[in-house]
């Protein structure tokens, strides 16, 4: 495993900065084209970025980066499972009436609990 962490530690030192960049924009929506345009200028014509984005995708140093972006999307993004599924609960114990205080009046947004906020958002 050390190894192929080196490796993928060289690959990564490879790239340049809008490189990079360009792989940790792809993998947030995985649109090659939306990616290069916002890592490298938006006044790019659109078969330009679809040809570089498609070019860039080929390179090995690239895909090792991706890989890597992507092999643990936990750190990567921020949240981990665990708060993915506590949000998913959130929304499946909230009910439409839980937000009334009848059947025709709505409570004020400050009078809320976090969760049913949350399951608003």
């Amino acid at each position: 495993m050390a190894v192929i962490d080196n490796i993928k530690q060289k690959k990564k030192n490879d790239l340049r900065p809008r490189q990079k960049r360009f792989c940790e924009l792809y993998v947030v929506d995985w649109n090659a084209s939306q990616a290069y345009r916002e890592a490298y200028g938006p006044n790019i014509k659109d078969t330009v970025c679809r040809a570089n984005a498609s070019r860039l995708l080929t390179k090995d140093s690239i895909q090792a980066y991706i890989r890597t972006l992507t092999d643990d999307l936990e750190k990567t993004a921020g949240v981990s499972k665990l708060w993915i599924v506590l949000e998913h609960k959130k929304i499946i114990g909230g009910g439409i009436a839980d937000l009334h205080d009848s059947w025709i009046t709505r409570k004020e947004f400050n009078d809320l609990t976090p969760a049913q906020k949350a399951c608003i958002s």
